[in-house]
């Protein structure tokens, strides 16, 4: 946490006219006006105040503060009349207050003088904002962030509304405001005020001007605690270099940024030159804490922190405690700098052997915190997550599974305050950091015998946590009839689209960091006017409630087992556990084994069943050992559990996304799983508690369908990287659509919505597709993202290093894959992004079917399942979906959609029903020929709903 500054305008307003002495002017008029109307009148204390303020002025501050005392106490038995006299002697005294750092008594003469002036000036007053921008500045100062960020947003926002707003006066106050959301944890807003605060300053004062130096140094802290390292480091490189230039530079202001700029680049980018340097401000902090300079302390213990890991050997501890022994004694104390120095100390301790020191100092981190449950960052995270691991370590299980579990009961209200839910990569990336939270939980609770149902509700606490803010945010964006929103929708979908553009495009790097920020910025306003949240975690009960009596749940679930080794360091394995959940039963938990083993099964039956599309000597063999493996892994501990004829619900975690369990062996010898059970996919069990039936066909039931689609010529620059080759031409998927309209319109639809050629834009695309009950797509599907595992020992590491949801090496999720639409081939402007198909109103739709290839799978994540367009749909609103996880030919797809669409539209079953029976008939006419099973004929496409 970052110290935050005490800022004083400039206060003296009102000054008399300037005369050789005028403080022997000053005090003549005091005297002739005691001589005139007594000690006690109005006159006099009005000259009395004149006075004070000369004297402040003249930095003669006991003498300032007699005069304006005895003026404020004639004064206040004079109000309302004297409201405004009253008002200008407070100001003074709070400027007198601050300067001494007598904080409290500062922030109380500014909110009487606010209290007095609010009754007579107009909304903007420049008093008014005076008073309001030196009480925010003072509360910051104070720590109190709430308080402050109340005061200054009131200030912003009337400043705004005026005709023509200050500039020196909106920056001020976004720079209060940013200080004050950093100080509460909501790092992703105080971000965007950070960068507001350094627009205005530097409109106002110039490119040099000091403060707007910082806010632009502390905006670059702050992307870089986002996730942005690179940008961010460069831009507090940039801010450093000019800060170091300034004149006139305030005190404590360059050491502050320093601090922050070397320790972030320790943790993320260490190099020698960051080595070499922090030991040089550890020594500069030691000298200004004991000069006494504000702030101080705090870097010497987070120096001292960083350099504990790197160099211990500049770590002195006792030195550490009388630090923070100094920060806690001083009146401007910031409750989370000192939670989170307690909890250096304590890890420093700790990790010297000193578990009793250690556990003395995370209890009282863990106090100051439980007094301050406004306070959400992860400093709170820290703290919680070290004194569990210490209480593991000491062998006190019960404590540990205690604070773990109220890591988990945060978590949605620590990540709405990162993150909004529309900023997904953000959302993604702290979800993946908290599952070290749901593992350690879980290996409490097995050590402690805890039932299963408890264990399995951890688990559902966080699946789908990053997807829970930001699902509810576009559901009600769809439902919400204020044009405003809609106005703001618009924007967000416009910015999506040309950073979509930037990204396929080859564009700059400052041209594509330009669409990224102003799609965030759209993101924001439109998560602000919607209001939405993460909301609390569904129950367990409710969930296993919601099965229906012929049902299982598969819950798949990716834990990290952790074994703590002699040195203290953590051994990791990767094991897949399955949860088996029916209605009225406890769960039951198995032990699927190591991860690493089931990816490689998954990848060879994956690929041997793929190819399996035509009569192959030796194939069966290929596919029926290949599944038998896969089978051996995923379903053979389960099968007591999974009864012929029931509807086997999956919820796939990791790896296990991207099976077709359609294809794996059934319970006999020659048959296959789907010719024993119905199969759904669930990207979340919680989706059970929101199932809807669908009503029946009829005339105003809508079908949007897209085919025979016109990719174009290969323009000279490609298709925007995505692709080695260009899309080629589909013929069947003409007919392909015509048949699926037709049968719609048989059964009583509404005459269709279809596109084709070159009119099937993305535009034009997301047009048809508003409102309509059902989505067909017949393209191509492409997908560029890495597919590699994240690296658990990444999320083991700390929370300091940032779990990552993605590998290193993947794109954005949102830019990783997508559909080729009309005039793909042309630089890729006709390629519809993941991100801009969560944009779509699918809010209506009952089921979207993405007939093409490789339409099922994406990313793996660490914290959502699969990042592609299963989850897109999803997030636009359709309640179930239809997508392959393997390439699928023009013949075995038409022939898949017939029996799918006559099975869902003329039998009036489920999706997944529907599947299955065409599934079932393409089987079975091949059995009936006498040709062998073929599983890449029918088996690549699986069915997601909700």
């Amino acid at each position: 946490m970052l110290a935050v500054p005490f800022l004083l305008a400039s206060c003296i307003v009102g000054l008399v006219a300037q005369t050789p002495d005028p403080v022997s002017a000053a005090r003549d008029a005091v005297a002739a006006a005691e001589r005139e109307h007594g000690v006690g009148a109005v006159a006099t204390a009005v000259r009395r105040s004149a006075l004070g303020k000369l004297l402040f002025r003249a930095n003669r501050l006991d003498e300032a503060e007699l005069e304006l005392s005895a003026a404020l106490e004639v004064l206040r038995q004079h109000l309302p009349e004297q409201d405004l006299a009253a008002a200008d002697a407070l100001l003074v005294l709070g400027a007198v207050a601050g300067v001494r750092r007598q904080l409290s008594t500062a922030a109380a003469h500014y909110r009487f003088a606010l209290d007095l002036r609010e009754r007579h000036d107009l909304p903007g007053a420049p008093y008014l904002q005076l008073l309001r921008f030196n009480l925010s500045t003072t509360l910051a100062a104070l720590s109190d962030h709430a308080g402050a960020l109340a005061v200054a947003e009131v200030g912003l926002r009337d400043e705004l509304a005026q005709t023509a707003p200050r500039q020196a006066m909106t920056g001020n106050l976004h720079a209060v405001i940013a200080m004050s959301l950093d100080g509460l944890g909501r790092t992703l807003a105080a971000h965007e005020h950070y960068l507001a605060a350094e627009a205005d300053l530097v409109r106002a004062y110039g490119p040099n001007y000091a403060d707007a130096l910082r806010m632009g140094g502390l905006a670059g802290a702050a992307a870089v605690r986002l996730g942005r390292v690179e940008a961010g480091l460069a831009r507090m490189e940039e801010a450093l270099q000019a800060m170091r230039k300034a004149p006139q530079l305030p005190p404590g202001h360059l050491d502050e940024l320093e601090v922050a700029e070397g320790v972030l680049r320790l943790m993320h980018a260490p190099d020698e030159r960051t080595l070499a340097a922090l030991p040089r401000l550890l020594q500069r902090a030691i000298e200004a804490a004991q000069a006494g300079v504000p702030g101080a302390p705090s870097r010497v213990i987070l120096l001292m922190a960083s350099l504990d890991l790197a160099d211990p050997m500049h770590v002195d501890l006792d030195l550490a405690q009388r630090c923070i022994e100094q920060l806690a004694n001083g009146e401007d104390d910031d409750p989370l700098r000192i939670a989170a120095a307690w909890n250096n100390l304590g890890r420093m301790r700790e990790r010297r052997g000193d578990g009793v020191a250690a556990e003395r100092c995370l209890d009282r981190a863990l106090a100051m915190l439980d007094e301050h449950p406004e306070i959400l960052t992860t400093d709170r995270w820290k703290v919680l997550w070290t004194r569990a691991e210490l209480h593991r370590r000491r062998g006190n299980d019960a404590a540990a599974y205690a604070l773990s579990r109220r890591i988990l009961t945060d978590l949605p209200k620590m990540l709405d305050a990162w993150a909004s839910p529309l900023d997904e990569h953000q959302r993604l990336e702290l979800a993946a950091t908290a599952r070290t939270s749901v593992d350690l939980t879980l290996e409490l609770a097995a050590a402690l015998g805890r039932p299963e149902l408890e264990r399995w509700a951890h688990v559902l606490a966080w699946q789908g946590l990053a997807s829970r803010g930001l699902l509810q945010s576009l559901q009600a964006m769809q439902r919400h009839g204020d044009p405003a929103v809609g106005q703001l929708a618009a924007a967000l979908r416009v910015a999506t689209a040309r950073w979509a553009a930037a990204r396929r495009g080859g564009a700059k790097a400052e041209d594509l960091t330009s669409a990224q920020r102003d799609r965030e910025a759209a993101a924001r306003a439109l998560a602000q006017r919607l209001e939405t949240g993460s909301g609390s975690a569904p129950s367990a009960t409710a969930v296993l409630d919601a099965l229906a009596a012929d049902e299982v749940l598969v819950h798949y679930w990716v834990h990290t087992a952790s074994r703590i080794l002699p040195n203290g360091l953590y051994e990791l394995e990767e094991r897949l556990l399955a949860f088996v959940l029916r209605r009225g039963a406890a769960p039951v938990r198995f032990d699927l084994g190591p991860l690493a083993g089931v990816t490689a099964a998954v990848e060879s039956f994956v690929r041997v069943a793929s190819r399996w599309t035509r009569e192959t000597p030796g194939a069966e063999t290929l596919v029926v050992a290949a599944g038998e493996q896969l089978a051996g892994l995923l379903l053979a501990p389960l099968r007591a559990g999974l009864p012929a004829g029931h509807r086997l619900l999956i919820c796939p975690d990791s790896v296990v996304a991207l099976v077709p369990f359609a294809c794996l062996p059934g319970g006999a010898p020659g048959r296959f799983l789907v010719e024993d059970h119905e199969i759904v996919y669930l990207a979340n069990p919680a989706d059970l508690l929101d199932r809807r039936l669908s009503p029946a066909i009829d005339a105003s039931t809508k079908l949007a369908a897209v085919g025979g689609v016109d990719y174009g010529r290969s323009g000279a620059s490609g298709v925007g990287g995505l692709r080695d080759q260009p899309f080629a031409d589909l013929p069947g998927t003409a007919a392909e659509v015509a048949a699926v309209a037709a049968l719609f319109q048989r059964v009583g639809g509404a005459p269709p919505a279809a596109l084709g050629g070159s009119n099937a834009t993305p535009v034009a695309v997301a047009a048809a597709v508003a409102g309509a009950d059902y989505v067909h797509v017949a393209t191509h599907g492409w997908f560029r993202g890495s597919r590699a595992l994240p690296d658990p020992a990444r999320r083991w590491g700390g929370i300091e290093a940032r779990g990552k949801a993605l590998p290193q090496d993947a794109a954005p999720p949102g830019a990783a894959c997508g559909l080729a639409l009309a005039r793909a081939n042309t630089v890729g402007e006709g390629l519809l992004t993941a991100d801009e198909i969560a944009l779509l109103d699918l809010g209506r739709c009952r089921l979207a079917v993405l007939s093409a290839c490789d339409t099922g799978i994406g990313t793996i994540s660490a914290g959502d399942g699969l990042l592609g367009l299963r989850r897109a749909l999803r997030l636009a609103g359709a309640r179930a979906s239809l997508t392959s996880v393997w390439r699928v030919g023009d013949d075995a797809t038409r022939r898949c959609m017939e029996h799918f669409y006559e099975a869902l539209w003329q039998g009036g079953g489920s999706p997944a029903k529907a599947l299955r029976s065409a599934q079932l008939a393409m089987l079975q006419e091949l059995r009936a020929a006498g040709g062998q099973a073929r599983t890449g004929w029918w088996g690549a496409f699986v069915c997601e709903a909700r």
